[in-house]
């Protein structure tokens, strides 16, 4: 197999809509995950993670990310850290000093897609406690 061609089927009906109008579509049914965005969105939330890590000086020129001291963890690489936190993940290298600088930087918890990044950024990785009402 010396090619590979990605191919897209439409019904019949949907053959004269934009390509736009079908990612609304797709994203108003629920196909997929139950918050698919059109791929535009999904950029505009990573450029505006990016910009205010940047802010912050959360990573350096090669990508790594600095821990609360101030020092920058190897091994690390900040696009690995955000593509992990842009869609449902497992655990990698320095997830929790990327959550911290996420808190530092302000960034909301709503742009993320990995619902463990939304859950850290939101309880700080902690359980609520739901008081018990007496009976």
């Amino acid at each position: 197999m010396n090619h590979v061609r990605k191919m897209t089927l439409v019904p019949f009906d949907q053959e004269d809509k934009s390509e736009q109008s079908i990612y609304e579509e797709k994203a108003q049914f629920g196909e997929g995950s139950k918050e698919r965005t059109n791929p535009r969105q999904k950029m505009n939330d990573l450029l505006n993670i990016m910009l205010k890590l940047a802010l912050i000086r959360a990573f350096d020129d090669k990508g790594r990310i600095r821990n609360k001291n101030g020092e920058y963890i190897e091994n690390t690489d900040i696009s690995l850290l955000l593509t992990n936190a842009m869609t449902p993940g497992r655990i990698i290298i320095a997830e929790e000093a990327f959550i911290e600088l996420l808190k530092e930087a302000n960034i909301p918890a709503t742009l993320f897609r990995n619902e463990n990044i939304k859950i850290k950024l939101t309880n700080s990785g902690t359980i609520p406690v739901i008081p018990l009402e007496p009976i």
